[in-house]
């Protein structure tokens, strides 16, 4: 994980237990639209398998959904 990552979201977020209360797999029931989903398999911000967890969800409620899963942490170029 990146420095900057690392306690990015703690003073906008808040406590362990906030970052839980405010996932989006919490709120799927509220989605309406499309989504896309881009996933790291080494991604240490956000774990594949929460992106499995909420992919299925959404698929489960009948939104149309895809994701895109690469072998690193980010679909950019690595520089």
């Amino acid at each position: 994980m990146h420095k900057f990552e690392s306690h990015y979201l703690d003073n906008l977020v808040g406590s362990e237990k906030d970052y839980f209360e405010r996932s989006p797999i919490k709120f799927v029931d509220k989605f309406s639209c499309p989504i896309i989903l881009f996933q790291g398999m080494e991604d240490k911000v956000v774990p594949p398998d929460q992106a499995r967890k909420i992919y299925q969800a959404l698929k489960e409620k009948g939104l149309p959904v895809a994701r895109g899963v690469r072998g690193r942490t980010a679909w950019f170029p690595q520089g």
